[in-house]
C-alpha cells in the first residue's frame, strides 16, 4: 500500500493529544470545519481548516512537550 496526500501523521502526539484528537468534540469540529468529497459525501480531514484551528485545552497544545505536563493531574 502506498499512502497519498490524504494520510495525516502526528509524530509528536502523546497519549493526551491522541485522546483529544479522538474526542467527540474534535469529531464535531471535524464535521463542521472539514470538507466532504466523493460519492456519499464522505468526510475528509483538512489539516489547514481542522487541526490548525482546533482549540486544544489550555496547557495541552501540541507544541508543549508531554514531559512538561506528564506529572499533572
Amino acid at each position: 500500500m502506498i499512502p497519498d496526500k490524504s494520510l495525516y501523521a502526528f509524530p509528536k502526539a502523546g497519549m493526551t493529544a491522541f485522546g483529544i484528537l479522538q474526542s467527540t468534540f474534535h469529531e464535531v469540529w471535524c464535521t463542521y470545519f472539514g470538507n466532504r468529497i466523493g460519492a456519499g459525501n464522505q468526510r475528509r480531514y483538512n489539516a489547514s481548516f481542522v487541526y490548525l484551528t482546533f482549540p486544544f485545552p489550555e496547557g495541552l497544545t501540541p507544541n508543549i512537550p508531554v514531559a512538561d505536563y506528564v506529572d499533572e493531574a
